[in-house]
């Protein structure tokens, strides 16, 4: 037997038993405009939907009933019988007066019950929705703004809804509103209104794919993200490093799966979780890279998805033999050790590495870091914590490891800065122990 919408049989005792839907029943047509709002239904752009059913019968349904969405009492709503002789059922008259909202329409049989619901937005001022083309991967110099066209009424406003207003500007025109969009992650994702001057109006959503990326350590997302290549050294990718290379991704369900490595034929997958749109890959996958020994020329981690890639970080080659360039250090990555170290530290040392950490200053997004003296400074205190544990011959703390070649440079390459912090340790030691 046929049950609308769903697969059944009959028993030997003549029951109907369902199996499950045999696939959607009924379907909206008309002119859809796509935009972001998974859970609030298509948009309809000029006119309200036509109905249609599967088979395009309708004697198995009853009624119609057509509603406005949303919370609170007195929402409007309209019943109506379907014509059966009509392939296509059209909406009331009053729902086309109404000019635009959130609404459903649900399908009852003839004994009542409930066949199906679809919900469903309609904005009759509403022309088009044009996104000028953005690659979800940067360029080098990083994401381009966005511009999204409201082709619409010349009485129709555009408004935003959502809490970033300085990464977006409006542009209203006679006929259409075009929106501005900064390259920043908080605005990837903007939310608006669209409707008559103190009249109904819509909710629609605009989604700019973008993908953006940061390091941090695997058990933290990162707070903030980059669009630009990242320095890292050879010590990120060590086998005990805890950083990852975190990717924010678009959507959720935006790939099946993310690939990264130093080269294409040696990649490696990142399926991302259903539920989450941040994937990370942890920078100690790549410890055996063939890449990172070779320390003669730069060399490069890239990510790949959706037929896209980009370079996410690069590890510079070593500099001359015995000479260190601090401008290719990341400042960030230094701070982010001293975090670690001080915590794996106790007593003048932990002080030390404390006063040392308060010095980094946070560039503010698309200016150059100038944390030189900073880099400096922390080297020479990782090679301090370093010369005291071999003393004590004990382990020196992982993050303390990562950077021992480079602290041995610049305790040579720099032995002021050296000296002023070995005096500052001696302070700190004799506070301690009350000399």
């Amino acid at each position: 037997m046929s049950i609308p919408g769903k697969i059944a049989f009959r028993d030997g005792s003549d029951r109907s038993v369902v199996l499950g839907s045999g696939g959607p029943l009924f379907q909206l047509v008309g002119a859809q405009v796509h935009d972001a709002c998974e859970n609030l239904g298509p948009l309809f752009a000029d006119a309200p939907p036509r109905m249609g059913i599967a088979d395009g019968t309708w004697g198995s349904v009853r009624t119609i009933v057509l509603g406005e969405e949303g919370r609170g009492a007195g929402k409007w709503r309209k019943a109506f019988k379907p014509d059966p002789d009509l392939p296509e059922q059209t909406m009331p008259v009053e729902l086309v007066n109404r000019r635009a909202g959130w609404y459903f329409v649900r399908f009852y049989d003839h004994d009542d019950e409930l066949i199906d619901s679809l919900d469903f937005r309609f904005c009759a001022g509403l022309r088009q929705v044009s996104t000028q083309l953005c690659l979800p991967f940067p360029s080098a110099a990083g994401h381009d703004a966005a511009t999204v066209d409201l082709e619409h009424e010349s009485e129709w406003r555009v408004t935003l809804l959502s809490a970033r207003q300085d990464g977006v500007t409006v542009e209203r025109k006679s006929d259409r509103s075009i929106l501005k969009i900064s390259p920043l992650p908080d605005c990837d994702l903007t939310v608006w209104k669209i409707g008559l001057q103190g009249g109904p109006h819509v909710t629609i959503a605009i989604l700019i794919e973008r993908v953006w990326w940061a390091v941090s350590d695997m058990d933290n997302p990162p707070l903030q993200w980059r669009d630009t290549c990242l320095l890292l050294s050879v010590e990120d990718f060590a086998a005990t490093s805890d950083n990852a290379m975190w990717l924010r991704l678009p959507k959720l369900r935006w790939t099946d799966c993310v690939l990264a490595g130093f080269q294409a034929e040696k990649r490696r997958p990142y399926p991302p979780r259903v539920m989450e749109h941040i994937v990370a890959i942890p920078l100690r996958d790549f410890s055996d890279a063939p890449a990172l020994a070779d320390r003669t020329k730069d060399c490069t981690l890239k990510v790949w998805a959706n037929g896209g890639e980009a370079i996410v970080a690069t590890v510079p080659a070593e500099t001359t033999e015995g000479t260190l360039d601090v401008a290719r250090i990341s400042a960030c990555h230094m701070a982010r050790s001293l975090t670690l170290l001080h915590a794996a530290t106790r007593g003048p040392k932990r002080q030390l590495l404390k006063e040392t950490r308060r010095r980094y200053r946070r560039s503010p997004h698309s200016t150059a870091n100038n944390n030189s003296d900073f880099v400096q400074e922390a080297l020479c205190a990782i090679a301090v914590v370093l010369q005291l544990a071999d003393t004590a011959q004990s382990l020196a703390p992982s993050p303390a490891r990562r950077w021992r070649s480079r602290s041995r440079l610049a305790g040579k390459q720099f032995p002021d800065t050296m000296r002023q912090v070995w005096r500052r340790y001696r302070e700190l030691q004799g506070r301690t122990t009350g000399r």
